[in-house]
């Protein structure tokens, strides 16, 4: 399984809200900021229901990557101004939504325990 560490997600975070160009390298303040905004969504969503297979936001399971940069490039957008509160609410719920789903997946790999009548 792939791993993604904070500096990593929050990278990536940074490209997808339009923040940094895909090829830049965002500033260390930039990464700083968006790995407290996305610790800040983390903690939330964990507390909300929402779990993350390992329980922290320094390192990331790659299933989660795309569902969790995007809540927090949504996030990004709208403290910046690029999106609507409005919109990055209800955008923010459909990902919660999609993380859901994720956690519900059975594991792959699992023998299903014979039943006897």
């Amino acid at each position: 399984m792939t791993i993604y560490t904070a500096p990593e997600w929050a990278t990536r975070a940074l490209q997808r809200a339009s923040i940094t160009a895909e090829d830049d390298v965002p500033t260390a303040a930039q990464i700083s900021w968006a790995q407290t905004v996305g610790s800040s969504l983390f903690d939330e969503c964990v507390a909300n229901g929402v779990p993350f297979i390992n329980g922290s936001s320094d390192e990331l399971p790659g299933e989660y990557y795309n569902q969790f940069t995007e809540l927090v490039a949504v996030s990004l957008k709208a403290e910046v101004g690029l999106m609507s509160d409005a919109d990055a609410v209800a955008a923010r719920e459909a990902m919660k939504m999609n993380i859901r789903r994720i956690n519900w997946r059975q594991p792959t790999g699992a023998v299903a325990a014979p039943e006897y009548f």
